[in-house]
């Protein structure tokens, strides 16, 4: 009998579609990058925290359609002396955006956003009230 191993594709995966990003971004253009997220949930609210170090808060935007947040913005590369030889760049610059589904229903209306030490933080109260709708006899 042999043992079954349960091969893990994820690292390979994820590698995977970095690199079909990058090319389907250099033949058609897009967004330069995509900053990393977190969302998590209490009792009461959604939480998104989007690290986007170097960004200015006046050159971020948020939105929300249904249940799909998107922040979108861009990071202005610095002014620098072009004659300087880079031996590693890493850091990327120009516009970028994440759209981000959100788990549960929420009071977009009462959602709020800070900015503090390169991290985007949005707060969204979850639905809590669940309304009845009474059933009648008969066609409707």
């Amino acid at each position: 009998m042999t043992n079954w191993k349960p091969i893990n594709f994820s690292d390979d995966f994820w590698r995977i579609d970095r690199e079909i990003q990058q090319f389907m971004e250099c033949v058609f253009g897009s967004y330069s990058w995509k900053p990393s997220v977190d969302v998590y949930e209490t009792d009461k609210e959604i939480v998104i925290l989007v690290e986007i170090a170097g960004v200015n808060k006046e050159d971020i935007e948020v939105f929300i359609q249904g249940n799909i947040v998107t922040v979108r913005g861009t990071r202005k590369e610095p002014d620098i002396n072009r004659k300087e030889a880079y031996h590693q760049m890493e850091i990327n610059y120009g516009t970028f955006e994440r759209v981000i589904p959100l788990p549960v229903f929420v009071r977009e209306e009462d959602a709020k956003a800070s900015f503090q030490n390169g991290i985007l933080k949005i707060v969204f109260p979850k639905v809590t009230r669940v309304t009845n709708i009474p059933i009648e006899e008969g066609n409707v």
